[in-house]
């Protein structure tokens, strides 16, 4: 698997003052009504009645009115996939995000981060947390050294002798001297 990983000093900076700047904001706005509750302004109440779900609007028109009231861009989530995200934007245009791999999975459901952390199964095998493919790779002995599912295809590779049991670390499965000298890495 091929992981792209992003400078963490640029991110990491923007990250901390997105943080400051929250604690401030909160901070200035808890002092101000802390101060004068009698000036603070009411919250309106909030919307009960949904405009996609009574059928006077439709989700793509809900979307592109919420991104132009706020000015923000707005996720269609209905639109979601692994790979996209779509994205109604304030000035009335559509927005798709493409990733290079999938970036989410359905589980249960739900929409999940793919994560391939290796972890392992309770048959002694290891596997992602959460991948878009059933793969999993050996626990050690003699069965497949990985097996893998995707789109109803099978894909099973094995190793011409026993397997030692595998260290796992992060995403990586490392079995040890599998010749002598050599560790073997999925």
């Amino acid at each position: 698997m091929l992981q792209i990983r992003p400078r963490r000093g640029k991110l990491r900076q923007q990250g901390i003052r997105k943080a400051l700047s929250t604690v401030l904001a909160i901070g200035i706005a808890a002092s101000g009504l802390l101060a004068s509750p009698a000036t603070a302004t009411p919250v309106p109440a909030a919307i009960t009645e949904d405009p996609v779900a009574d059928g006077s609007l439709s989700e793509e028109d809900y979307a592109l009115q919420q991104a132009a009231s706020t000015g923000l861009p707005y996720e269609l989530t209905t639109a979601r996939t692994e790979s996209t995200d779509t994205w109604a934007l304030p000035d009335g245009t559509w927005s798709v995000k493409r990733y290079g791999t999938p970036v989410r999975m359905l589980r249960d459901g739900a929409w999940v981060p793919t994560d391939p952390t290796l972890v392992r199964a309770s048959d002694g095998r290891v596997m992602p947390k959460a991948s878009t493919v059933a793969v999993s790779f050996s626990g050690g002995g003699s069965g497949p050294l990985l097996s893998g599912v995707k789109d109803g295809r099978t894909l099973t590779l094995s190793w011409p002798k026993p397997l030692p049991s595998p260290a796992v670390a992060e995403n990586v499965a490392t079995y040890p001297e599998v010749l002598p000298g050599v560790d073997l890495q999925l």
